[in-house]
């Protein structure tokens, strides 16, 4: 499983870096891969997983807590390295492909919304369009 490129929340888009400072790293307990029973759980405090209880062992992962809510109440959503994240054809500043002359190219950015740095860039390609 790949980690998310990005996360969405408050409409917008945000670098995983920020999204974890804002947020927090998500806890599980090592032992039964349930999460912290709450944010300030630590190491041998006793941690219930049905009729049986044993030591929380802290794993800490690079998400987002699943509980976590921005200021309006929504969940954080995650964008995977496979979802299309680029604007239709139609809004994109198409220019001739230097390398090949009967291509065009467009590049799309996807910037965060926090610290305004480009998370990733994604160039399209398609062959120009000749008139008859």
């Amino acid at each position: 499983m790949r980690n998310p490129v990005a996360y969405t929340y408050e409409a917008d888009t945000h670098c995983p870096g920020c999204t974890l400072e804002r947020f927090g790293h998500e806890v599980v307990c090592r032992t039964c891969g349930e999460a912290a029973p709450h944010r300030g759980s630590v190491r041998g405090e006793v941690h219930r997983w049905g009729p049986t209880t044993h030591p929380f062992a802290p794993k800490v992962l690079d998400f987002p807590p699943e509980a976590a809510r921005d200021r309006e109440g929504n969940g954080i959503g995650a964008l995977a390295p496979w979802d299309d994240w680029c604007d239709d054809d139609a809004d994109r500043d198409w220019s001739p492909d230097p390398a090949d002359r009967w291509l065009e190219v467009a590049t799309c950015t996807l910037a965060c919304g926090t610290c305004r740095e480009s998370i990733t860039v994604h160039t399209h390609r398609r062959a120009i369009m000749l008139e008859a």
